[in-house]
């Protein structure tokens, strides 16, 4: 019997605290043995800060308010087990429903009046909106694929730094990249570069939600921040990102698609 074996699986989601999951098992093992039953603990938080900018990106960017419908294209990268992608499909879902009102019932002719809002409601509802989502993760694709019932390449960051996400004629250009609680993994300046850079020509903008503000992205890796709330670049104010229950989202707009 080996004097170090290897832990059951259920052993490696005993800790809600990935800075101790990682110390102990290390990322990459601690990740191939979670690859089906993989979940993120910060969910609910990551969800958050996805409305949010989803609701500030739609309202501010004069390219996303189209005469007819319109479909976004996102790269769900470290995809873990698909909580961007479940939370883009309630963003979307949310969006297309009516406000309704709750409460006791209303008397007969505010019904009626409540009626003819509600009609008036689903005549301005706003153009349709849809995404397309391409989800890559290295470990945890058949968790994404058990939850979302869509697809996964399994890319690590190296492979999408070499080029290697998916091409086509004329070339896929992403509207978001998003990266939830993985991105700050990376320790080594070059990858991470090396990365960012085959991204910022590959995607117009990108999210990156972390617990803090790492990695640091420095002038000239393709990428410069965006204050989401002043709608224009951040040039170094600190509080230009979103914090929804310590999660923390940091946009950024890409210098090869800067417009």
């Amino acid at each position: 019997m080996p004097d170090n074996p290897t832990p059951l699986p259920s052993a490696f989601a005993s800790s809600h605290s990935m800075r101790e999951n990682y110390s102990k098992f290390g990322v990459e093992r601690y990740y191939e043995n979670v690859a089906h039953s993989y979940r993120n603990p910060h969910s609910e938080g990551v969800r958050k800060v996805l409305f949010n900018w989803m609701d500030k990106w739609l309202a501010h960017d004069p390219s996303l308010q189209p005469e007819t419908a319109l479909t976004l294209t996102v790269l769900d990268m470290a995809a873990g087990s698909g909580e961007v992608t479940e939370a883009l499909d309630l963003w979307t879902a949310r969006r297309a429903q009516p406000t309704r009102r709750k409460g006791p019932p209303l008397p007969k002719q505010q019904q009626q009046q409540q009626q003819q809002q509600e009609k008036q409601q689903q005549q301005d509802q706003p153009f349709p909106i849809s995404i397309s989502i391409t989800a890559t993760d290295p470990f945890t694709a058949p968790a994404y694929t058990a939850r979302t019932s869509r697809a996964c390449l399994p890319l690590s960051f190296t492979d999408i730094a070499n080029g290697m996400l998916p091409t086509a004629d004329p070339p896929i250009v992403y509207d978001l990249v998003v990266c939830s609680f993985a991105l700050h993994l990376l320790s080594d300046p070059s990858e991470i570069f090396s990365l960012l850079w085959e991204l910022s020509s590959r995607a117009r903008w990108l999210l990156i939600i972390a617990p803090g503000k790492q990695p640091v992205i420095k002038e000239g890796w393709g990428w410069a921040q965006w204050d989401v709330n002043r709608w224009c670049e951040a040039r170094g104010n600190d509080k230009a990102e979103i914090v929804e229950e310590r999660c923390r989202g940091r946009v950024f707009k890409s210098a090869n698609h800067f417009s």
